[in-house]
């Protein structure tokens, strides 16, 4: 019996009541008629109410499943109350749902469809119809009035709360930015909109869909608190909102005599100018002075309110300028006075007066009197210990008096799982943190007595602070920590890492060190990438660091600049937390730092390892698994559709920069210099650091004159790296002089930058002054022991002088500091050499390639030095790696052939043990078989190759690998050709792949639980057939889940058995698509899906894909002719038939089906698009129409639809089935760019060319497909319409972006 899945809703409304009982019963059956009923969850929270709610609710309850309640012991405020059912809810929205207010029926459905339509909003509101007799309906009540809030600005919603009672928003915001501060009474909504607006964007509904009770008993409307409350949040975020503000004007003469006159009327006591004085302020909203007039005007008369709306205008306006500023705050003191002094006397009258000394309180914080607040909120705690709003200011005004920013570094610690772990974190970090530092400890809840321990830890000393921050992800529980954090330098650790001697000194080091960087972490045992390099061997802490310490000395002053960095420990200033903001709450894995990182990168900072520095992790099992469900999240977070155009290309020269590297480094300069041109240099924008990017990946080459001609068609710009690029490229090409005047250029700019001094001393020596190079190499070292460029030509004057062993550790020093450096390993494999030293040698290029394992130079020196060590099973193993990476070329297929017969061939496979044997039917496929082969590596105990009459080097690369390889004259039968690898299966398994696919290698050990199980069972896989045609019937994007196996832009899947047992009988039918299946059946052996994906590539290769096609297809027309053939095979053959464009047999062979079938889907919707290419516009539109009506979830179907009515002319319908193609598939890229056509031909424009920059930032070729639509509308005789098209297209080829 298996446990029911929980429910999952879309909204999540809170109800909070309090003496609300003549309210609630029509609340909840308001709630109930919302359309979205069945996917609506109502939360009741009961703050101790001395009503009967409970019976109500009650009573709903046993109407409808889908109402929660909660009483709680006492009462709370309606923000306690809300922030109770936010921890509760389940939905994807929340909404506040007021038990006196009322909705329209759609309320919640058209809100939830403004966000789904707008994913770069959190918050949705709409505009409000106002009556003043309680317990009406949206329908029929007595109108008082309504409120249509303005479109989203955030100086409006400073100036304004905007919002209004009726919002919706994302449940994610609440794990971004925290909940309702439960330090107001009144004013909490307030605050969380405007900290929301710092960093997302809102979206206004102009239609009316709440109404709004208007009641003496309003919360807004009670007594001073509210108001102060109101001015306190609008304190606190008058300076952070500054940035938003646009440049303020000033009047024209004739507008200003306007407002003299209006002034004048206003100070004559005339009635009724008000409203024209707000007419003209709206009219010049930016011209801060005459606000400034205008406030002080009504400030002379006694209308203090309108006097405090102006004062705070003008200082909204020109939040800069400190007259403004000054002028409020000098009003504001003013008032404020009197207003502590009415509270006084109300306190002189009763002490106890709870709420005159919350007002007091506030009014003192107003006037940041924060410690004569204190003595106020502690007294309003005695009155009532359960007053939040009091207990909360309390912490805030003991945090507010707290030193702020410090010259120390804050270490916020992430308690973890395990107390004890927690408390060895914090031992380590203690023992070896001498420099001047703060602990904060945030815990997430859990076990009260681990809670306790860690509390009791903390409470002995004075630098730590303990939090707990109840159950939020950890990168939320990171930002509480941040709030409180008062240093200068801040550290997030999680509760899971053991520190060392120097860890931190050693990273600030680095940072301050490495140019640009502003993100730092360590290396360690357990992490992805470039920190996960550190492989040390240690029992105890002891040993752990001694490790350490050595590890640390061996590699002093390494700093590997890195794309990102994990969130185990990550050092960083406070400053990067002020521009970029703290992590993302909503992240619940790791990602969060990815996040992180992507968005300080946006802001023009880099990240850098301490590769010095070693900190042991325990981890957990989850993680990995973790981030990896989080991956397409964060890239829906990041997708072009979701954020600016600017930003979107920026992204996508990012990672073509990365990508790029990553291509050269691997040997594959053509495609490397291909992809940083179109997506680097194309999309720079005036920015010259994808020109940089180009040089130095030329330059790295060897091609030292394109990298100074890439370098002379940069923008201008003066970093020193450009000039000390050229100067190595000068240097390369012997032009000396040329050198010496860059350098000299590079001199004015970082006179005292160690590279500079280091490539002085390079072209001494050149200049055969070798003790002034020493000198320079020596200065370089000195003013920073990480300049990798100094130690290879230290090295060399040690070596010529004689020092040989000086020679050599300096050579070694330098090559583990820049490892990319091939010229370095170069000298210190030769010096290795000559000095019997090649085991230190292997263990340092071992730990470059874990750093680095996609470089082809460091995977060649490995496999160098174990030829030379006479390690040939060892070498051979290293070549199957790397010709499964960086290919094989004719000298290097003939060199490993050596090797492999010195290795001798792999032992045979044994049976007994779960042992499995890869078969494989092969025909020229010497550029995929080594990645195939290579992908089964610890799964597959032999590897069986049956070729088929190659003529190229396949079945050399077969013998590489140790395969057994068999010959198999082709009869015409792939199942002949398969059934003869079986036969030569020696192991207990079958696993079947063909030469252009791949398993992943975390996918390994999966598999082989399932063989060592030995149940009689075969296992069906997924293939994804990767493809960048995104047409394709079941298209599916990449989302980055397999990130080293997706290619092109997205896959079409397929299903087939893969791995079965090797049982006498089990074999192949069928000559063209052969299949297992039959044979399964008789044998009585089940099949069972497996979840492990084979990544299929042979359709990214369009000729050779074509090749097969043909044959397969020729084949099966040939058995049809002969024997006829099922319904399935009879589509199957008419798919091939269309996507090898043979149109008229394809049509022949769908209406052959049809005739059998006539509600066949698929026919129908192939038909169409056979039709629609043949320009057959009004026959396609009836198939297309009849296949979507047939099977509407096949979105290529309803794409093909939209795509007749766009070519027929009718513009308006095509855009409307897009929209709606758009809201059942977001992430359908065809629809995107049939929609992007659309909005450009009915006139919205800015909106059309927004959609294809999204889409060219996403790698798609845009002038392609506008070119494609435009060429369809010629057909269809719309000329008019292609015109458009044809230009857009042109503007896009020729590099201008729309």
């Amino acid at each position: 019996m298996t446990a029911a899945k929980p429910r999952r809703y879309l909204v999540s409304a809170i109800v909070s009541t309090y003496n609300a009982e003549r309210f609630l019963r029509g609340k909840l059956e308001d709630l109930e008629a919302q359309t979205i009923a069945p996917e609506l969850e109502i939360i009741v929270i009961d703050s101790a109410s001395p009503g009967n709610e409970r019976a109500i609710v009650e009573e709903f309850q046993g109407r409808y499943d889908n109402i929660r309640y909660l009483r709680t012991d006492r009462r709370e405020t309606v923000y306690q109350a809300w922030n109770r059912g936010i921890r509760m809810a389940k939905g994807e929205f929340l909404a506040n749902a007021n038990t006196d207010d009322r909705l329209r029926k759609d309320a919640y459905e058209v809100l939830v469809r403004a966000l789904r339509e707008r994913p770069e909003c959190m918050v949705a509101y709409p505009d409000m119809r106002i009556t003043n007799v309680e317990n009406g309906t949206f329908e029929r009540h007595q109108r008082l009035g309504f409120r249509d809030w303005p479109e989203f600005d955030r100086l409006d919603l400073l100036e304004l709360c905007c919002v209004g009672p009726f919002p919706l928003w994302r449940r994610s915001l609440h794990d971004d930015i925290g909940y309702f501060d439960e330090r107001f009474k009144s004013a909490a909504d307030y605050e969380f909109w405007l900290r929301a607006a710092l960093r997302h964007e809102f979206v206004h509904v102009p239609e009316f869909l709440g109404l709004y009770w208007l009641s003496e008993e309003t919360v807004s409307r009670r007594g001073d608190l509210p108001t102060l409350e109101y001015m306190e949040v609008q304190r606190e975020y008058r300076d952070r909102y500054a940035r938003f503000a646009p440049a303020p004007v000033e009047l024209q003469p004739d507008q200003w005599q306007e407002f003299e006159a209006l002034a004048a009327r206003v100070e004559a006591g005339e009635p009724g100018v008000c409203p024209e004085l707000e007419r003209f302020s709206k009219r010049h909203p930016r011209a801060p002075r005459f606000h400034l007039e205008a406030a002080r005007i009504f400030y002379k008369k006694g209308e203090i309110g309108h006097a405090r709306k102006y004062f705070e205008k003008a200082a909204i306006i020109a939040p800069g300028c400190d007259t403004y500023r000054d002028s409020l705050l000098s009003f504001l003191k003013t008032e404020l006075y009197q207003a502590l002094q009415h509270q006084t006397a109300f306190l002189t009258a009763d002490p106890d007066d709870l709420e005159a000394h919350l007002c007091a309180g506030m009014i003192l914080i107003l006037m940041e009197r924060y410690q004569a607040a204190l003595p106020h909120y502690r007294r309003a705690l005695e009155v009532n210990p359960d007053c939040a709003p009091a207990r909360e200011n309390v912490a805030f005004l003991e945090r507010e008096l707290r030193p702020k920013v410090r010259p120390l570094t804050s270490i916020v610690v992430l308690a973890g799982d395990d107390a004890a772990c927690t408390l060895e974190c914090l031992e380590s970090v203690e023992r070896h943190t001498p420099e001047p530092h703060e602990v904060v400890l945030v815990a997430r809840g859990g076990d009260a007595a681990a809670l306790a321990r860690m509390q009791e830890f903390c409470t002995g000393r004075a630098t730590h602070l303990f939090i707990d921050c109840g159950e939020r992800s950890a990168a939320a529980a990171f930002g509480a920590g941040l709030h409180e954090a008062t240093g200068r330098e801040l550290v997030l650790v999680q509760g899971d890492v053991v520190v060392t001697r120097g860890w931190l000194s050693r990273m600030l080091e680095a940072l301050t060190r490495e140019p640009g960087a502003a993100l730092c972490g360590p290396i360690t045992n357990l992490a992805h990438g470039a920190q996960g390099s550190g492989r040390l061997t240690y029992r105890t802490l002891a040993e752990l660091d001694r490790c350490a310490d050595d590890f640390a000395d061996a590699r002093y002053g390494r700093r590997i600049a890195v794309p990102r960095l994990a969130g185990f420990c990550l050092l960083f200033p406070r400053e990067l937390l002020d521009e970029v903001g703290a992590p993302d709450g909503s992240f619940a894995s790791d990602a969060w730092a990815d996040d992180f990182c992507l968005r300080a990168w946006l802001e023009g900072y880099g990240c850098v390892a301490a590769g010095d520095v070693f900190v042991h992790r325990y981890g957990s099992r989850d993680e990995a698994l973790l981030m990896r469900r989080e991956a397409p999240l964060l890239d829906r977070k990041w997708e072009p559709g979701a954020i600016e155009p600017g930003i979107a290309a920026r992204l996508v020269r990012r990672r073509a920069e990365l990508e790029g590297v990553r291509l050269a480094q691997a040997g594959r300069l053509r495609q490397a210099v291909d992809l940083l041109i179109e997506q680097g240099v194309r999309l720079a924008d005036g920015d010259p650091s994808p020109y940089l990017v180009l040089a130095r990946v030329l330059a790295e080459a060897g091609r030292h004159g394109d990298a100074l001609e890439v370098l002379g068609q940069a923008p201008p710009g003066d970093a020193p790296a450009t000039h000390l690029l050229r100067v190595e490229c000068h240097r390369a090409l012997g032009e000396r002089d040329r050198a010496l005047a860059e350098l000299e250029r590079a001199l004015l700019l970082a006179p005292a930058l160690p590279e500079v001094a280091a490539l002085q001393g390079a072209l001494a020596l050149e200049g055969g002054e070798t003790e002034r190079a020493e000198e320079l190499l020596r200065d370089a070292l000195v003013a920073d022991p990480g300049c990798a460029r100094a130690y290879p030509l230290l090295a060399g004057i040690m070596w010529e002088r004689g020092e040989r062993e000086q020679g050599l550790m300096l050579a070694e020093r330098g090559f583990v500091l820049n490892p990319l450096e091939l010229a370095a390993l170069s000298r210190y494999h030769d010096y290795a050499t000559a000095l019997d030293a090649l085991p230190r040698e292997e263990e340092r290029l071992r730990e470059a390639i874990s750093l680095y394992p996609d470089h082809k130079g460091l995977c060649y020196g490995l496999i160098e030095l174990l030829i030379r060590s006479a390690r040939h099973g060892e070498a051979i193993r290293e070549i199957e790696r790397a010709a499964a990476r960086f290919g094989l070329d004719e000298a290097g297929i003939d060199a490993a052939l050596e090797i492999r017969v010195l290795a001798g061939d792999p032992p045979p496979a044994a049976r007994g043990a779960g042992s499995v044997s890869l078969c494989m039917i092969v025909k020229n496929e010497e550029h995929n078989l080594a990645a195939a082969l290579d992908s089964v590596r610890g799964l597959a105990d032999e590897l069986v190759v049956v070729d088929t009459g190659s003529t190229d080097r396949t079945r050399d690369i077969a013998r590489i690998f140790g395969a057994r390889l068999f010959d198999f004259p082709w009869t015409g039968s792939f199942a002949e050709a398969r059934n003869f690898s079986l036969a030569r299966a020696a192991a207990d398994w079958i696993l079947v792949l063909d030469a252009d696919e791949v398993l992943a290698h975390d996918d390994l050990a999966p598999l082989a639980d399932l063989a060592a199980r030995g149940e009689k069972v075969a296992w069906s896989f997924t293939t994804r057939n990767y493809t960048d045609e995104i047409a394709r019937r079941g298209w599916v994007a990449n989302c980055g889940e397999y990130p080293d196996q997706e290619r092109g832009l997205g896959w079409t899947p397929s299903d087939k058995v893969r791995l079965f047992p090797n049982l006498p009988g089990l074999c192949f039918e069928g000559a063209v698509h052969e299949l297992l299946e039959p044979a399964l059946v008789r044998a009585e052996v089940p099949i069972h899906a497996c979840d492990v994906p084979v990544h299929h590539y042979g359709k990214l290769d369009q000729a050779s894909c074509r090749a097969k096609q043909e044959l397969y297809y020729r084949l099966g027309v040939q058995k049809l002719e002969e024997s006829g053939a099922s319904h399935e095979a009879v589509a199957e053959l008419a798919r091939q038939a269309t996507e090898l464009g043979l149109y008229r047999e394809a049509e022949e062979l769908w209406h052959r089906l049809l005739r059998d079938k006539p509600d066949h889907a698929e026919a129908w919707f192939n038909l169409g698009y056979i039709y629609l290419t043949c320009g057959d516009y009004g026959r396609a539109k009836a198939h297309a129409l009849k296949g979507a009506e047939l099977a509407p979830e096949l979105k290529e179907a309803a794409f093909n639809l939209a795509k007749c009515e766009l070519y027929l002319g009718d513009t308006g319908t095509a855009l409307a089935r897009c929209r709606d193609m758009l809201r059942t598939w977001p992430d359908y890229p065809a629809a995107r760019s049939l929609h992007a056509v659309c909005l450009l031909l009915e006139g919205e424009r800015a909106a059309g060319e927004a959609e294809v920059a999204r889409l060219a930032a996403q790698h798609f070729d845009c002038s392609d497909f506008l070119n494609e639509y435009a060429a369809g509308l010629m057909r269809g005789a719309q000329g008019h319409l292609a015109a458009p098209l044809t230009e857009l297209a042109a503007q896009l080829q020729a590099g201008r972006r729309p």
